[in-house]
């Protein structure tokens, strides 16, 4: 659902960070709307709760989530 037909995912863990990587739509996202519930952008069905709820645990662990583009993959670390 957020990544296209023969895409990638990538996994990195650190003793400082885990980031995650796919491909998907060649653009990068809103980062002021991408941690909204429910943010629909006009390409895609939605992020649901998912981001939301990833961003409220780490923020309340007093970690960050932090999305970015690296063409072509969509990274959240």
């Amino acid at each position: 659902r957020h990544n296209r037909a023969g895409g990638e995912i990538i996994i990195n863990l650190t003793a400082e960070s885990l980031t995650i990587k796919n491909t998907g739509e060649q653009v990068a996202l809103n980062p002021e709307n991408i941690f909204t519930r429910f943010h629909k952008a006009s390409t895609s069905e939605g992020s649901g709760l998912g981001l939301t709820i990833s961003k409220q645990i780490c923020e309340s662990l007093g970690y960050q989530l932090v999305y970015s583009y690296e063409a072509p993959y969509h990274c959240f670390t």
